[in-house]
């Protein structure tokens, strides 16, 4: 498993350790970029400063950030690893960075030092999980070696098979066993969410289809049933020794910036990296 990956860093503990963790243990011979967000200060007037100017010192900055990203270069593995400096807000920089280097997968840290400041948790995670056409995986207390234990959120939904495929690749690159959690709660269930009684034969059902469409064995897979609020569900679930959670989120209710899925929840709050695989990328 080869996937052309972008790690965005602030230098803040979070990021680094988030770009360490992949580098060593996650994707051990992926190609990766560490990249850096630069911006300057909002300017009182607007465009007061020449644009000559202005773009000297956005120069400057890339210069500065290059610079620092250069100890954790080495960390990484400099001979598959190159340092990326992007311009504007952290998700934005990103989001430009994976469409000129080709990205695969995005990585970032739970949240970044400014975020840590103003109390917002995760706006740049947020941004990504929103935006980004591509997977996103936000690291967050990730446990020492490559993950043995993960969990896949299933809900019979399009995507559900982009999702326990991403899964069972991880999971046979590491040598790990896969939980396939699957819940009643409507927000991740299926379309008819079966009765609360009896959600296994609808749950076996789901996992059956899916993996004859990704034409991969059942053998190993242990099924997982949740109930209650969908995030809260697959956070109470991964406290179980589990060290990587894969799931799908099903983007923007229209008209707003509110996620459809329990992405974001999981996110804020699950004990262990989370990979979610956006319903453009499925």
């Amino acid at each position: 498993m080869r996937l052309r990956t972008i790690i965005g860093v602030d230098f803040g503990q979070a990021s680094v350790t988030a770009a360490s963790w992949v580098a060593r243990w996650l994707l051990p011979d992926s190609p990766l970029a560490l990249a850096y967000g630069v911006r300057l200060r909002e300017e009182d007037p607007p465009g007061l400063l020449p644009a000559a100017e202005r773009e000297a010192l956005l120069q400057r900055a890339r210069e500065e950030g290059r610079n620092a990203l250069g100890p954790l270069l080495l960390e990484c593995d400099p001979s598959r690893t190159e340092a990326l400096v992007g311009t504007g807000a952290p998700a934005d920089a990103l989001l430009s960075l994976v469409d000129d280097w080709g990205a695969e997968l995005i990585v970032v840290g739970p949240h970044s030092q400014s975020e840590l400041l103003t109390g917002f948790f995760g706006s740049t995670a947020s941004r990504l999980l929103l935006l980004s056409r591509v997977p996103v995986l936000v690291v967050r207390e990730a446990d020492a070696g490559a993950p043995q234990r993960i969990l896949v959120a299933i809900d019979g939904r399009e995507g559900t098979d982009a999702v326990l495929e991403t899964a069972l690749e991880i999971a046979a690159k590491h040598d790990c066993s896969v939980r396939a959690f699957y819940t009643v709660d409507e927000e991740l269930g299926a379309e008819e969410a079966p009765s609360p009684t009896e959600p296994r034969p609808e749950a076996e059902h789901v996992l059956e289809e899916a993996l004859s469409r990704v034409d991969a064995p059942r053998d190993g897979l242990e099924i997982v049933i949740g109930s209650g609020s969908a995030g809260e569900a697959i956070c109470r679930a991964a406290a179980d020794g589990i060290n990587l959670i894969v799931m799908g989120t099903r983007g923007p209710v229209p008209g707003t910036s509110v996620l459809e899925s329990a992405a974001r929840f999981v996110v804020s709050h699950a004990p262990c990296p989370v990979l979610v695989i956006p319903s453009l990328a499925a």
